[in-house]
């Protein structure tokens, strides 16, 4: 009887004792039993029946961070890294609910202590908010009606340690201190089957998470390393698995390297390049300004290296791309479009038309001769001659280089182009001073291009050419044109339909503009004879004023009289 006594006695009052201090090793850290009860008074120890559990809680330890770009994990300079530390009491090795736990990261060189916030954290069904851009948490949790304690938690970094750091301890609401039953703490065993938790699923789990940024001296291609270490009360440290990425640290450069009107489109084609071992570019994003307005964001996350861009017809517009890489890296802000790309609206008009007087049948091209005697001006006539320009057109002004060329590409004279409303044919909307070749092409100022009107919609127009001695012509019907050299307007074919009846000459197969028209005032008749090439007859020549040279050879004689005046003297030019 006495020897039960006793045994009461040590089992109530001398075994907590002995079990702090732990005199025999008090079981091993899975749950093992320790040394029987007996071996503390000598007593033998006969049987199972005497050995006594160690009652702890054991944590299997897991953190997780940015799963980022491909295998290798790439994460930005730039990132907010987000992690998660997970802990549990893990059933397999705990017999009791943890009262305390404690959770440090050690920041490691490559990493910046002092961009670390504290995010959320959880344990069982419990889930708690921290404030925004926190460093230091520090709360008393109120879970009692739940679990029978309170939960003080304190979080933030140790810059001497270098540690990011979370302390949950379980405190008595009785007493405000730790609770002094070994069975009672904030975070269960995690397991269904004791008698140490409820039936609620991974109430024995938590969680707390974190953001830190990369050390902003990092290089592409550096590595980012984490681990943490957990303690459940009094037991040893127990360190989580390593978690990796890798760092892409410069964002990628492009530019728009080439813009031509296409249809009613301006396509854009580009080019870009991420940095040297960097993850390679994701999108681009194309920024526009439009008539010297600043550049706005038109389209996000164009996964090509070309797009259509729908300008509206007389506007200005400069571009700029923008690269984005995998991980998130932005190419640096702009402030003026890439080099080369600034436009402006503009059509092209191809076209093709023969001179009666120069014309030579037997070779099918106009003779040059103004061009041989460096008689051609390297300004245009017309605004001289009295022709009224509309919409930009005049002042028109050549090197004299251009009439180096020579053979069918030679220049022999000036001619003037009109565009003129599709809805409204007399109603001229541009007009441009253009060079006219000696096989009958229209050519810009450039004295090989297509005649370009800056600023007009594309669309449908009529067409006129007129010419300082010889009568003017239009297209009978609508031409398409576009911001790129169309489908030649060929005056000069037979087939091709001008407005009017016996707009042009026939000249063995060709169509040409007649000649004789000295006053270019849309008739051929005796003014120009007696007022023109009467006065200018055998003079020395002048371009601007011996418009009575029909058959531009540089004087003024009977054969302008003869052959071309009285041939074609009484026609009316077909214009409205």
């Amino acid at each position: 009887m006495k020897k039960i006594v006793y045994l009461l006695f040590a089992l109530v009052f001398i075994f907590p004792s002995l079990q702090a201090q732990d005199p025999c090793g008090g079981g091993d850290d899975r749950g093992g039993f320790g040394c029987s009860i007996l071996s503390f008074f000598g007593a033998k120890d006969d049987g199972d029946e005497f050995n006594i559990p160690r009652v702890h809680a054991v944590d299997p330890n897991e953190i997780s961070g940015p799963i980022g770009y491909d295998t290798a994990q790439w994460v930005s300079i730039n990132d907010d890294l987000g992690y998660t530390i997970f802990y549990e009491n893990d059933p397999a090795f705990a017999t009791a609910p943890a009262q305390i736990v404690e959770i440090r990261m050690p920041v490691e060189p490559d990493l910046n202590i002092f961009s670390v916030r504290l995010g959320e954290f959880g344990f069982g069904y419990f889930n708690f908010e921290v404030p925004e851009n926190t460093t230091f948490y520090q709360n008393r949790l109120d879970v009692v009606d739940s679990l029978n304690v309170l939960v003080d938690v304190t979080a933030g970094i140790d810059v001497v340690t270098k540690e990011v750091f979370w302390i949950f301890e379980s405190i008595d609401p009785l007493t405000g201190l730790p609770p002094e039953d070994a069975l009672t703490g904030f975070l269960p065993v995690n397991d269904t089957t004791t008698l140490y938790n409820d039936t609620i699923p991974k109430q024995g789990e938590g969680f707390v998470t974190f953001t830190i940024q990369p050390k902003n001296s990092l290089l592409t291609g550096d590595t980012v390393t984490t681990h943490a270490s957990i303690i459940f009360d009094i037991n040893a440290p127990l360190i989580t698995n390593t978690w990796t990425n890798l760092v892409d640290a410069f964002g990628p450069v492009s530019q728009v390297d080439t813009v031509f009107q296409n249809g009613d489109d301006y396509r854009l084609v580009w080019s870009g390049i991420d940095d040297a071992g960097g993850v390679g570019i994701d999108y681009y994003d194309l920024y526009v300004a439009k008539d010297a307005e600043p550049f706005l964001l038109y389209e996000s996350e164009i996964d090509t290296t070309d797009f259509a861009y729908p300008g509206v017809p007389g506007s200005t517009y400069a571009f700029y791309i923008r690269a984005t890489d995998n991980v998130g890296n932005r190419e640096a802000e702009k402030t003026e479009a890439d080099p080369y790309v600034t436009i402006t609206s503009s059509i092209k008009v191809s076209a093709k038309v023969i001179l009666q007087g120069p014309y030579d049948g037997n070779t099918g091209l106009m003779r040059d001769l103004l061009r041989q005697s460096d008689l051609l001006p390297t300004s245009e006539p017309f605004t001289a001659l009295g022709f009224t320009h509309v919409d930009g057109g005049g002042n028109e002004i050549v090197s004299a280089t251009i009439f180096d060329t020579t053979g069918q590409n030679a220049i022999i004279d000036w001619v003037f182009l009109e565009l003129r409303n599709r809805d409204q044919a007399d109603s001229v909307v541009a007009t441009r001073s253009a060079l006219v070749q000696a096989d009958g092409d229209i050519v810009d100022v450039d004295g090989q291009s297509a005649v370009a009107f800056e600023g007009k919609a594309i669309g449908e127009y009529y067409l006129a050419i007129r010419h300082r001695n010889h009568l003017g012509t239009r297209s009978a019907d609508r031409v398409m044109l576009n911001g790129t050299p169309g489908s030649l307007i060929d005056f000069t074919d037979i087939n091709f339909n001008t407005f009017g009846i016996n707009a042009q000459v026939e000249l063995a197969g060709v169509n040409a503009l007649y000649a004789g028209n000295a006053n270019h005032d849309s008739q051929i008749n005796a003014v120009d004879k007696n007022s023109y090439w009467r006065v200018q007859n055998g003079q020395t020549f002048d371009y601007l004023i011996f418009t009575a040279d029909f058959n531009m050879d540089g004087a003024v004689n009977a054969v302008d009289k003869n052959i071309y005046w009285r041939v074609n003297n009484s026609t009316s030019q077909q214009l409205d």
